[in-house]
């Protein structure tokens, strides 16, 4: 920490700093208040190679560097003034930063990664206190730096220019924000704080440009006292504190202050001899064994410690620490000299301070003798007994080897010669060991130390542990089969069973033994067949020879027999069931199913199936599947299902049956939907037709449903229930077999030919152009008429009609012609109009030659003469009515061409009389 205390008049020389113009020469900076740095004004522009961002031009460019030391965000004001107080002009000041960088980064330099995308983001922001703002070119001499979620420990590059180029300075104050910069980045006279061991120097220097006067003071703990008598630029240094110096010219002073801590050496203890030393047994009488030279750390370091011991074969290496002559193996290592060695330990701490001991390694023969072997056989056991691992009990071997020598020694068991002779990953439980890592066999070395001076008495390989190979207990196939007749036992084909389990083992070498679910011992042998319940056997598989003390290795195994239940499947009668709807051509029907399942067996636990007969799995009429439970009614087809019953525990326990479906087909015949009946034609005879069998009985009822008659055709002579509009009579087809039955309708209506009578025709005559002919329906029967008429000269021409009048018509002779649409035959009917001839033109043609009426053959009138006029009034002809009519002569001369009257009287058939008169045309020719 530098504490500066200044005169105005040697600012400059005491607490202004340096700027530097390349990216490479970059000033630390921070926001550190009372520190200012100088601009540049020298006219230089800025490097290329760097992406300036918002910078326009970069003149009288100042580098710097910061470091964040506490994170978070940091909201700055940068300032460049003509006065290094700032009470001067202000600059026009611009900067651009980029980061954040890691210490690495930045230590490997980072001017040549100075890019768009590591520019801290924002610019040109007045009065920023609120978000990021890496880069500004605006004219004022006040600029906001802010930097958002910051990290302690990264640092960022920040260019300052100059625009006006005056001289000036920079300084940069931390406006708020919970992140700081680290000004401990900035230089100090004295360096940093220093760490040294006891028994070092070191030299601190003050000097200082200007300064004639130094004075040094210590705080050891109770502030800070002056060393007397040391007035020079440097002090010598031994012992802890924090020591200052305060450099001075006689009018301005500059302190400086450093901490000095000094840490000791590590502490030992003295060796049990003179020299720290290591003993091992000769393990092979040629004076060289391997040494675990950590042994030793525990004497040199009564205790646990974080020391480190580092291993050397020369003490000029072991003070110097000279990398690379380092013992490398100090777990195993080899006495380079016969039956002794020396080497040396270098113990440093965690200060980086440190010792040297010397440590003598002693190479005795050992006093056990090789002859010495004790051999031990387990059979394999654990979770895995095929890998070769058992649990030993060798702890007898200690007393025998205790009984050896006469002094008390500690006997010690390892897993190798290399772990016995550096007496690493000792056996502890030598009553319950595995031997882990070494299967089959294992050699386990033994260790004898005397108990006076932890001397080695002897080592070597005097334990084998040997693991016997248990037997193959092969599980055999579990035998599962269907109760025959549902005893509960069943004859098992056991002739695999012994060759499943030896599997290539021979007799010779195993026994097998059976044993019953109850305990009942079987034998040697499984008999064959073998009747049994379901039962699981125990089979015991034990070798024949062993040296195993606790008796022969063996495994055992189970064999299960299992007499599954056998499904019930009864055969199930479903009655045949006639076609419910005769009209859809499917033949099908709704069978109850109410019972079927039912009817299979009353089982549990037994799984139901349904098939149809190409073996899909069974679906109703709608194609949904159907499983158990059967639904209560079916619609289906004739069919034969399969029902299948299995025991769910063994598929291979199943009772398959089939289930008839009939669909008894009904009577196929035809009949007539429709059909006349007619009131003239009687008896009338319906019939069934097509019939499919002869042996079907009909039923025939009328439309009052009575029960009219019982053979295939119906005869008809009562048409009292029989309407115009028609009744539907029905007829009942059954088949004697199947009691299946048809019904099929038939609609009757009754007709007749028509009955006309002269009160049933209407006319209107001698009214051409309006004669006409209506005929009165009410009364012409029951038929449905259709009308058409023959004029006496037109026979040909005649056409029906469903209108009951005729209009427009001529006068004279007619034939009504009156049809049943309904085929019950027609009727003619002759009638006449009376009319009379517009003209005569009396020239012996033979045509229109005379005047008189037509139609004179009507019964419906009297007619009275008639009389002819001229023009004048003139009575010029009197005719019979009935004779051969007027022939345009008057008194036997001709009379000429003109127009004529008449007048006659008509009387009808009830004596109303009525007066006709008209005119007509005389015309010569």
């Amino acid at each position: 920490m530098r504490n500066l205390i200044f005169n105005l008049i040697f600012l400059i020389s005491f607490s202004t700093y340096s700027q530097g113009i390349l990216c490479s020469d970059a000033e630390p900076f921070c926001t550190i208040t009372g520190v200012e740095f100088s601009n540049t004004s020298n006219g230089s522009s800025a490097e290329l190679g760097p992406d300036y961002g918002c910078l326009v031009s970069e003149p009288n460019p100042t580098w710097f560097y910061l470091k964040i030391e506490n994170s978070g965000d940091l909201f700055m004001l940068i300032e460049q003034n003509t006065s290094s107080d700032f009470t001067g002009s202000g600059l026009d000041v611009d900067f651009i930063a980029w980061g954040p960088y890691t210490e690495a980064e930045f230590l490997s330099g980072v001017c040549n990664d100075l890019t768009s995308s590591n520019i801290v983001p924002g610019s040109d922001i007045i009065n920023n206190t609120f978000s990021s703002q890496g880069c500004s070119y605006s004219g004022s001499d006040v600029e906001n730096f802010n930097i958002i979620g910051a990290n302690s420990g990264e640092y960022y590059m920040l260019l300052i220019t100059n625009f006006n180029g005056s001289p000036g300075f920079i300084r940069m104050t931390q406006l708020s924000g919970d992140g700081s910069t680290d000004c401990s980045i900035l230089e100090s006279t004295l360096g940093p704080d220093q760490e040294a061991c006891v028994g070092d120097v070191i030299i601190l220097d003050g000097t200082t440009d200007g300064a004639t006067d130094y004075r040094w003071f210590v705080d050891t703990g109770s502030g800070f006292n002056e060393i007397l008598g040391e007035t020079g630029p440097t002090l010598e240094v031994t012992i802890s504190g924090d020591y200052q110096v305060e450099a001075s010219d006689g009018t301005i002073s500059d302190t400086d202050i450093v901490n000095i801590i000094f840490h000791d050496l590590p502490v030992i203890t003295q060796p049990l001899n003179p020299v720290y030393t290591l003993e091992q047994c000769d393990d092979d009488f040629d004076g060289f064994n391997s040494f675990n030279l950590t042994e030793v750390e525990e004497e040199i370091i009564n205790g646990v410690t974080s020391d480190v011991f580092t291993y050397y074969e020369t003490e000029l290496a072991a003070e110097n620490g000279i990398s690379g002559t380092e013992i490398v193996d100090i777990i195993s290592y080899v006495n380079e000299t016969p039956n002794s060695d020396q080497i040396w330990i270098r113990i440093q701490n965690q200060y980086m301070c440190y010792i040297t001991v010397q440590l003598n390694l002693i190479v005795k023969p050992s006093e056990i003798p090789n002859s010495f072997l004790r051999t031990f056989s387990q059979c394999d056991d654990g979770v895995d007994n095929r890998d070769g691992i058992s649990t030993f009990d060798f702890s007898s071997v200690t007393a025998e080897i205790q009984a050896m020598f006469p002094t008390p020694v500690d006997v010690f068991y390892y897993r190798n010669q290399v772990d016995a002779t550096n007496e690493l990953n000792e056996i502890t439980d030598i009553s319950n060991y595995q031997n882990i890592d070494y299967p089959n066999m294992q050699e386990i070395w033994v260790r004898a130390d005397s108990q006076l001076g932890n001397d080695c008495l002897g080592n070597g390989h005097h334990v084998t542990l040997i693991v016997e190979e248990l037997p193959v207990a092969n599980k055999p196939t579990d035998i599962i089969m269907c109760d025959d007749d549902q005893d509960g036992i069943f004859s098992f084909d056991t002739s695999m069973v012994e060759q499943e389990i030896l599997n290539g083992q021979s007799l010779q070498d195993v026994t097998i033994t059976y044993t019953n679910e109850d305990g009942s011992l079987i034998g040697n042998t499984l008999p064959n067949p073998f009747n049994s319940i379901s039962q699981t056997i125990d089979i015991l598989v034990t070798n024949n020879n062993t040296n195993d003390i606790d008796g022969p290795c063996e495994e055992s195994t189970t064999l299960t027999f299992v007499v599954d239940d056998l499904p019930i499947n009864n055969t199930v009668i479903i009655p045949s069931t006639c076609d419910f709807d005769p009209n859809d051509g499917l033949a099908i029907t709704e069978f109850d199913t109410s019972i079927l399942e039912s009817s299979i067996g009353a089982q549990s636990g037994m799984e139901i199936s349904y098939f149809d007969s190409v073996g899909n799995q069974l679906t109703d009429y709608n194609g949904d599947l159907i499983s158990s439970p059967f639904p209560d009614t079916f619609v289906s087809q004739t069919q034969t299902i399969t029902v299948v019953v299995t025991n769910p525990i063994n598929q291979d326990c199943e009772v398959v049956n089939t289930i008839d479906f009939i669909v008894n087909e009904l009577p196929e015949f035809d009949l007539e939907i429709a059909d006349i009946v007619c009131e003239n034609i009687l008896p009338h005879e319906i019939s069934v037709e097509n019939p499919e069998s002869a042996d079907y009985i009909y039923e025939w009822y009328n439309s009052n449903n009575e029960l009219i008659a019982n053979q295939q055709t119906l005869v008809i002579n009562d048409l009292s229930d029989i309407t115009v509009q028609g009744v539907n009579y029905t007829v009942i087809a059954i088949n004697p077999i199947t009691n299946c039955e048809k019904t099929k309708n038939i609609n009757l209506k009754r007709s007749s030919i028509a009955n006309v009578t002269d009160d049933d025709v209407v006319t209107v005559e001698f009214n051409r152009p309006n004669n006409s002919i209506e005929i009165i329906t009410q009364n012409l029967g029951s038929g449905n008429y259709e009308f058409a008429l023959e004029h006496e000269f037109d026979l040909d021409n005649r056409f029906y009609q469903q209108e009951p009048i005729f209009e427009g018509l001529l006068g004279g002779a007619y034939t009504l012609l009156i049809n049943d649409l309904n085929g019950c035959g027609n009727i003619r009917y002759d009638l006449f109009l009376l009319d009379y001839p517009k003209f005569l033109t009396p020239n012996n043609d033979g045509i229109n030659d005379t005047w008189q009426l037509i139609g004179l053959k009507s019964s419906k009138f009297t007619i009275s003469p008639i009389q002819i006029f001229d023009r004048f009034g003139k009575i010029v002809a009197r005719l019979d009515p009935y004779g051969k009519g007027w022939d345009g002569y008057y008194n036997g001369a001709m009379l000429p061409s003109t127009d004529y009257w008449f007048v006659l009287q008509l009387t009808n058939e009830i004596g109303e009389t009525e007066t006709f008169q008209g005119n007509f045309s005389l015309i010569r020719r």
